[in-house]
């Protein structure tokens, strides 16, 4: 198996329903009812959620989160993994990836990404010529920029990636296992990229079991 491989747009589909679980934002004085409060979540050392909320409740209420581990390194056994977020409210603007390695000025990768936008966005690094370096920490950031012209108003969810290469007999072992044992290979490694893609890619199989599960564990729900 590969995390490599495009999500059908069937299992897109199914999952439109994902979205998170959030605290309560404090909300604008009523002569401010047109601006936002950005909200960061997680720890430093972790993942990192924001989210807007207006003096009104409707679409113009945004959440983005990315299907990271809460307050830890998520580790991937490829060089080039699937990235995965979660998106509620109804998003205009454009949608920007961002990889940086610690410590280094210029990122790896910025582009922006294809719409249109799910609310279980897939961001394949393949398909981006992304390549990560083994060994090395990394920032990975999806920016929602609702504004060009007020970067302040930008929507920004980050969280940390480590390639961690298998060796030579985990990967023969998670290509010759059935989709459960890929499964226990990759939660023994604490290969928590590699678990996510090959769940999401079985939502249909499993009806979302896997995949709801490992969105719990991440302190992420899968609501209406």
């Amino acid at each position: 198996m590969t995390t490599r491989r495009t999500f059908s747009t069937m299992v897109l589909g199914m999952l439109a329903g994902i979205a998170t679980s959030r605290g309560s934002l404090a909300q604008q004085a009523a002569d401010q009812d047109d601006q936002d409060t950005l909200q960061p979540r997680g720890a430093p050392t972790g993942r990192v959620g924001a989210a807007t909320r207006g003096m009104r409740d409707g679409p113009q209420n945004l959440a983005l989160d990315l299907v990271a581990p809460s307050s830890a390194v998520g580790l991937t056994s490829v060089d080039q993994p699937t990235l995965c977020y979660l998106m509620s409210g109804t998003a205009n603007g454009s949608l920007h990836l961002t990889v940086s390695m610690r410590g280094q000025a210029r990122p790896l990768a910025d582009a922006e990404l294809p719409r249109p936008f799910s609310r279980f966005g897939v961001i394949d690094l393949h398909t981006l010529n992304v390549r990560l370096s083994p060994g090395q920490l990394y920032v990975w950031s999806v920016a929602l920029r609702r504004d060009p012209k007020a970067p302040a108003r930008d929507l920004v969810a980050s969280a940390l990636v480590q390639y961690k290469p298998g060796g030579a007999a985990f990967d023969n072992a998670v290509r010759a296992g059935s989709v459960e044992e890929q499964h226990a290979l990759f939660e023994q490694n604490g290969y928590w990229y590699d678990e996510v893609a090959l769940a999401a890619r079985n939502y249909a199989r499993d009806k979302g079991v896997a995949l709801t599960e490992l969105l719990a564990k991440a302190g992420l729900q899968a609501g209406k």
